[in-house]
């Protein structure tokens, strides 16, 4: 899965904070269903997370995948806690739930993107672009929160 570059790319100055991101949902090859059809996915997501992360703040976050790092106390966590796509008659309604996290300073807060698309032809990379823009919609109530963890 390929995240789409966003419009308007957030500049940041360099964060010196860590940030591992994690996929924390039960099925991680869930992509949710279509037609009443489940759809899956064999590439990880906590990639595709990690790649939408660097994209959407311009490589300016140091961002680790959990499983190939050890993650500290210290470090700030970006959970995928639900990512689905489910159909609404001839729409694709997108939906990816985030959540941050820094057990060091007991900070725990969630995030919510959403998209909703015309389902045209009923086509897989239809609902993907779905999906990206509910992860491009979440990311960008992320950033507030991004910009003052990295002034901290």
């Amino acid at each position: 899965m390929d995240y789409i570059e966003p419009d308007d790319p957030v500049e940041l100055n360099e964060c010196s904070e860590r940030f591992v991101v994690k996929d924390v949902r039960k099925n991680k090859q869930s992509l949710g269903n279509y037609g009443g059809l489940a759809i899956n996915t064999e590439e990880s997501t906590e990639e595709w997370l990690k790649n939408a992360l660097s994209v959407h703040f311009r490589e300016s976050l140091n961002v680790d995948v959990a499983g190939e790092t050890s993650p500290s106390n210290q470090d700030w966590s970006i959970n995928l806690k639900k990512s689905y796509v489910t159909t609404l008659a001839a729409k694709f309604s997108a939906n990816v739930v985030l959540t941050v996290e820094n057990k060091d300073k007991n900070f725990r807060k969630l995030f919510r993107g959403n998209s909703v698309t015309t389902n045209w032809a009923g086509k897989e990379h239809e609902m993907l672009e779905s999906l990206n823009l509910a992860l491009q919609n979440g990311l960008e109530k992320l950033e507030p929160e991004i910009r003052d963890i990295c002034t901290l």
